[in-house]
């Protein structure tokens, strides 16, 4: 493993955005991205591998900067197969961890110090940790309702279903990590 990081300037047209590329962004997203570059500089280089000349971290970074003749990336060195693994790695939550409780907290009092922080996502973020408690509601239920009761409520959810169509509303819920859609 080489822990050094190596930092090269490079033509922006050396650099080809991977075509299989699975991380996209809703125009949104790509407004807060660009505030947050405006805002805080370019403080987090992309990922081009030399050896493919695919951009393999940062597409949406790349985005809003390749209008610049020349840009600082990380380089690395990696046959295809190793720059996929590198490209999912970069784009896991389940390797890059994920905020706990205390991230409502932070949110606030950013909030609070930067009342128009608008577009960087942080009211968006906040938003989505006002409505769920992430990683603890699993917990709690398990806890505070126990195991049999959760059973119970499991069985009277999956009686509500006739085959593949629901017979009751129920409510939806977005996981703030995966986007994965939930019923309860």
């Amino acid at each position: 493993m080489n822990a050094k990081i190596i930092i090269e300037e490079i033509e922006t047209s050396k650099i080809n955005p991977a075509p299989y590329n699975p991380r996209k962004i809703s125009k949104t997203a790509l407004g807060n991205l660009k505030e947050s570059i405006e805002t805080f500089g370019y403080v987090e280089p992309l990922i081009w591998n030399k050896r493919t000349e695919n951009l393999v971290s940062g597409h949406q970074r790349f985005e809003l900067l390749n209008r610049q003749d020349k840009i600082e990336v990380s380089v690395v060195d990696l046959d295809e197969i190793q720059e996929k693994a590198l490209n999912i790695t970069l784009n896991n939550v389940h390797a890059q961890g994920r905020f706990d409780e205390t991230v409502g907290d932070l949110l606030k009092e950013i909030q609070m110090e930067v009342p128009d922080i608008g577009g960087l996502g942080i009211t968006e973020l906040l938003g989505d940790y006002e409505a769920y408690i992430p990683d603890l509601m699993p917990k709690i239920a398990i806890n505070e309702i126990g195991k049999d009761e959760l059973d119970r409520k499991a069985e009277d959810i999956e009686g509500m279903y006739d085959g593949n169509e629901k017979t009751e509303k129920l409510d939806e819920i977005i996981c703030p990590y995966c986007a994965k859609e939930f019923y309860i």
